[in-house]
Parts: C-alpha cells; sequence; structure tokens
C-alpha cells in the first residue's frame, strides 16, 4: 500500500496529504475515486486522519524514533512548555540540527506545538498546545459570548505583551475562536 511506502520512506512524518498520495499511485485513479476510497478506508479503520493528513491506522512515528530523537522531542517539548504563551523562537531551540528539524517537525505535525496563523505570516511564534489551550480556556472563562473584549484585556488577562499577544489572537481569528469588529473581540457564537 502506498501509505506503508510512505511511512517507510517518511518515518518521522506523521502522514500525508490527500493529494500526493494520490499522486503517488501507480494506478493514476481521479481525484474523485480516490477521495471515495480514502474516504472508505478511514470509514472502515484501515486508514487515520491526522490534521488533515492521512497515516495507515496504527502508525505512531513516535515509537519509531531512536532513542537521541524520543529526548530531544521531550526536551523540544519542555522548552516550548516552560514559556508559555511567550516561547522562544524556533530557530533558538531548534538550530540548523537536522534531527531536531525533523523532530520539530514531527512536533508540529502532530499537533503538540502548534505555529500561530497570522494575517500577515511574520510573526514565527509556535507554542505548545497545552499553552495555546490554556489561553483559549482562559478567555472563554473571562469573556463568555457575547462579552466584548480589547487586546489589552487580554493582555491583562494573560500577562504577557503585545510582542505575544497580537500573534495569538490573530490565530484565535484565524481558527474562528474570535471575531474582530475595529479594536474589540468576542467569541463566536456556537
Amino acid at each position: 500500500m502506498a501509505l506503508r511506502h510512505f511511512h517507510e520512506r517518511e518515518p518521522l512524518k506523521i502522514g500525508i496529504d490527500a493529494a500526493s498520495l494520490i499522486n503517488s499511485l501507480e494506478s493514476e485513479p481521479s481525484p474523485a475515486v480516490a477521495k471515495h476510497a480514502l474516504d472508505d478506508l478511514v470509514e472502515h479503520g484501515d486508514v487515520e486522519m491526522r490534521h488533515d493528513l492521512y497515516a495507515a491506522a496504527g502508525f505512531d512515528p513516535f515509537a519509531r524514533l531512536g532513542e537521541r530523537e524520543r529526548q530531544l522531542a521531550i526536551e523540544m517539548e519542555r522548552e516550548f512548555e516552560r514559556f508559555g504563551i511567550e516561547p522562544p523562537s524556533p530557530e533558538t531551540v531548534v538550530g540548523s540540527d537536522k534531527g531536531k528539524q525533523a523532530v520539530f517537525r514531527l512536533l508540529l505535525d502532530a499537533g503538540r506545538l502548534v505555529r500561530l496563523r497570522t494575517y500577515k505570516n511574520t510573526a514565527d511564534l509556535v507554542l505548545h498546545a497545552t499553552a495555546l489551550d490554556d489561553a483559549k480556556q482562559a478567555i472563554e472563562r473571562r469573556f463568555p459570548y457575547p462579552a466584548a473584549f480589547a487586546l489589552k484585556d487580554i493582555r491583562d488577562l494573560l500577562g504577557s505583551t503585545r510582542k505575544f499577544i497580537v500573534p495569538l489572537m490573530e490565530h484565535f481569528d484565524a481558527a474562528g475562536m474570535t471575531v474582530r469588529s475595529g479594536d474589540m473581540r468576542r467569541l463566536r457564537e456556537r
């Protein structure tokens, strides 16, 4: 199966996107037929969806890590977790080491680290998933829908600076958690 070959070639990747997987097939099915087949495989439990990526059921890239890579993953997660919503730059933590870069990409793909989506994509901020979730929960508790809040309110709530709060709020806007109207925001109605 194409997924098994992908996992053998790329053991530190959590999965492959649909287009790349379809393009790797020798039979060259139409995208609609291939998508239907993938959906069927997911429904029957032979294939799993992980953050819009396909993986063979039960595939765990973390289980394939060597001792060095496993230790790197633990240290990297701890480093990002330790700084909460004021993380170090990815370059500071990862540097030019190819092994660290591969583990970093795996942590991003697995959702353990999250690259913030911002309007201008100029901020290269990566947070640990728990820091992002903690910030989200704090905002939801303090400003339940339909309460409006300003950036300074979130800065005060989370005890941080604009350098980190602006990209954080832009990420929440892009993710659909918050809705911005001028200088005010509110949680999206559920």
